[in-house]
């Protein structure tokens, strides 16, 4: 097959850093074919550098607040990272977390209060240019409750990090992870492939390698990250509302 024109070499020959994953119904044999006539036959390029551009996380608070306009919904989101080894076991105890934390901020924020249409937790392993665990607390909300809503969000969050999860918290989020990692789909194919450039082969994130995590996950583990994430270390807040 090959580059068929000028327009594909130019397309194509100046790719920086590609990575091509293939999963589905096809034979392996055709997938070396495709990749030898048509990856294969892009040029080469120079040895690859980079530029590390990410900024470190504020020793303490930072608080920004973006304008929106007239009847749009206010959000405030929490973010917080923790400089932290990013093992399977300890990703599997953060997607634990998440699931935990966002069933905690949603009964207490959208249930309780009554004041919010979305509120949850993203808790996510990161491992390039360095590892660390961070963490995205969000809650659209009413304007006129915003100082309530605040002090809300943190005081869950000063809790989990004192205090951790509970054990039905835990139990419950485990349960729902069960189910989650159970299911198979491409795209979890596709995340796992594309990150053995970074993890290597003994440390892939399959769904199988998942449920494996989550039957020696505890209570500690989570706690450990919680503790991390949410204790002393710096926060950005980001405010949008009118």
């Amino acid at each position: 097959m090959g580059i068929r024109s000028a327009s594909d070499a130019q397309r194509l020959g100046s790719v920086d850093d590609l990575v091509v994953a293939v999963v589905g119904d096809i034979d392996a044999d055709e997938i070396e074919r495709l990749a030898r006539h048509y990856i294969g036959t892009l040029p080469a390029g120079e040895p690859d550098t980079y530029v590390d551009r990410q900024r470190p996380m504020p020793a303490g608070l930072v608080q920004r607040e973006i304008q929106l306009a007239e009847g749009e919904s206010a959000v405030l989101q929490l973010y917080q990272e923790a400089p932290i080894d990013v093992t399977p076991l300890g990703a599997v105890a953060a997607d634990v977390l998440a699931t935990a934390l966002s069933e905690r901020l949603f009964l207490v924020i959208r249930e309780e209060l009554g004041s919010s249409y979305v509120a949850g937790a993203n808790v996510n392993g990161i491992t390039v240019p360095d590892q660390r665990f961070a963490s995205s607390v969000v809650a659209t909300l009413d304007p006129a409750r915003f100082e309530e809503i605040h002090a809300t969000m943190l005081e869950i969050l000063a809790d989990v990090a004192a205090n951790g999860l509970t054990e039905a918290e835990f139990e419950q989020a485990t349960a729902i992870r069960t189910t989650d990692y159970n299911r198979v789909a491409n795209s979890h194919m596709i995340s796992a492939l594309l990150s053995r450039r970074h993890v290597g082969d003994e440390d892939v994130l399959t769904q199988a390698r998942r449920r494996a995590e989550l039957a020696r996950v505890t209570l500690e583990d989570v706690r450990a990250i919680t503790a991390a994430l949410y204790g002393e270390g710096g926060r950005i807040e980001i405010a949008r509302r009118p």
